[in-house]
């Protein structure tokens, strides 16, 4: 299937958009102090690397134009959200890759790349179906829902979520027993034992909301949040099952070539 051409939602020629990769603020900026009104629009943004895009001046109508088509279109307010929720989403991909770059566990990063792919495959999909349902004038916009609309059907795309979705559901299928009895635990292959997973959250419920005391303070509270890079995932892993028989979630690594293409518009390093 022939790809859909695409430059930017901001540029509508790649020239101007290789402009902006390498761009410095021009000399009056720090005259005006325009660029203390740069620093403060991206402040909260910093992983964007937003301030070059400020400093290229567009020269032509034609590309002054295209920019403003495309803002015209986001005073739409359902298209705005369905941006701003894509960019969130594409915000949670670059958390989970820093959060895997942290980790010195090569089981551990690679579950956090996988989950990186899922999010990234299931935004993707969405930004498109979203494109796809509002009524859109800007060319940026309308080349951008062409784009995605043909990348979601090709065979790299496809063949990505199939293999995130089998990886996942491998992963789901690993199962073991912990023993709990008086300060220790013992963990052990699975062997059909009865689940008290229900049971157990029931018993630790109460814990999850904080209350308050008669003399003002508050009791703790246990917050969920996701594993600590010194976590013993991996001793408990090998205690249960062996070093010798790491559990196969190698197919995250084979992801790469078609997660965050470097030429993909839609890429979590453009």
């Amino acid at each position: 299937m022939a790809s859909i051409a695409f430059e930017s939602i901001l540029f509508d020629s790649a020239a101007d958009r290789a402009r902006a990769q390498h761009a410095e603020p021009p000399v009056f900026f720090v005259d005006l102090n325009v660029n203390q009104i740069v620093d403060a629009i991206t402040a909260d943004r910093a992983e964007y690397d937003l301030k070059p895009y400020f400093y290229v001046l567009l020269s032509r109508v034609e590309a002054i134009t295209y920019r403003h088509e495309v803002m015209r279109d986001l005073e739409n307010a359902v298209l705005f959200e369905q941006v701003n929720c894509f960019a969130q989403k594409m915000r949670s991909v670059r958390e989970h890759l820093t959060e895997a770059a942290k980790l010195y566990y090569t089981r551990q990063k690679q579950v956090w790349y996988l989950h990186a792919v899922e999010i990234y495959c299931e935004a993707v999909q969405r930004f498109a179906a979203s494109l796809s349902s509002v009524a859109l004038h800007s060319r940026g916009f309308s080349a951008c829902r062409d784009y995605l609309i043909d990348y979601v059907a090709s065979d790299s795309f496809i063949s990505l979520v199939a293999e995130t979705k089998q990886l996942q559901a491998d992963l789901a299928n690993v199962r073991y027993s912990v023993l709990i009895k008086g300060d220790t635990f013992t963990v052990r292959k699975y062997a059909a034992q009865s689940d008290y997973s229900a049971e157990v959250e029931r018993a630790f419920e109460k814990f999850k909301q904080a209350r308050w005391r008669p003399d003002g303070t508050r009791t703790f509270r246990l917050v969920e949040g996701e594993p600590l890079q010194t976590s013993y995932g991996k001793d408990l892993y090998d205690a249960v099952f062996g070093a010798e028989h790491p559990p196969d979630v190698d197919g995250a690594a084979r992801l790469a070539p078609a997660f965050g293409d470097a030429d993909d518009p839609t890429s979590v390093r453009g």
